[in-house]
């Protein structure tokens, strides 16, 4: 996403208040290399605005319009997962509450000088019901985990990648 990227390449000093530098790491483990802005999405009535970086000035606009669109495919998404689990369509949306934390999180990976042994992200799984990711071409690295052995995820530009959290494989075992 454009704006993304414009918001992470702006000067330490204009960003700061809204991004977080991510380095964690030691000797015996990789080093976290990865820039984040964690905006508060739902309940919408909690939303504060004033975190939400405003530059470029059209940032807060696209956002929200993701946002919008990422709640439609999600319950899209998590109705069809109900008719293959054989629950009402509805059964899982219901879930979804007014009043339930839902966050967007945009993430930027910094060039690094010396790339072996760095993650963006370390490996992890989300504790979420799902995940919708838009995948930035130029990036790469994604990688899912099968049956002990890492793939490559190939991305596609304007492709959303659809990842099942804990919550889901959890309830699907209800």
């Amino acid at each position: 996403m454009a704006e993304a990227r414009e918001f992470f390449h702006q000067l330490p000093q204009m960003k700061q208040q809204f991004s977080s530098m991510q380095t964690g790491g030691s000797q015996y483990q990789p080093i976290d290399w990865s820039e984040r802005v964690r905006l508060a999405i739902e309940p919408e009535d909690e939303r504060d605005m004033s975190r939400w970086p405003d530059y470029p000035h059209y940032f807060r606009d696209v956002m929200q319009e993701y946002v919008c669109k990422s709640k439609k495919i999600r319950d899209q998404v998590v109705r069809a997962i109900a008719r293959l689990l054989e629950l009402e369509e509805d059964h899982l949306v219901s879930m979804f509450t007014d009043r339930a934390i839902t966050f967007a999180v945009v993430n930027y990976y910094p060039p690094y000088p010396a790339p072996d042994g760095v993650f963006g992200f370390r490996p992890h799984s989300d504790g979420r019901v799902i995940t919708i990711l838009l995948a930035d071409k130029a990036i790469g690295g994604l990688q899912v985990c099968k049956d002990g052995r890492w793939y490559n995820v190939p991305t596609k530009p304007g492709c959303l990648l659809i990842f099942v959290g804990d919550s889901l494989e959890v309830i699907s075992f209800l």
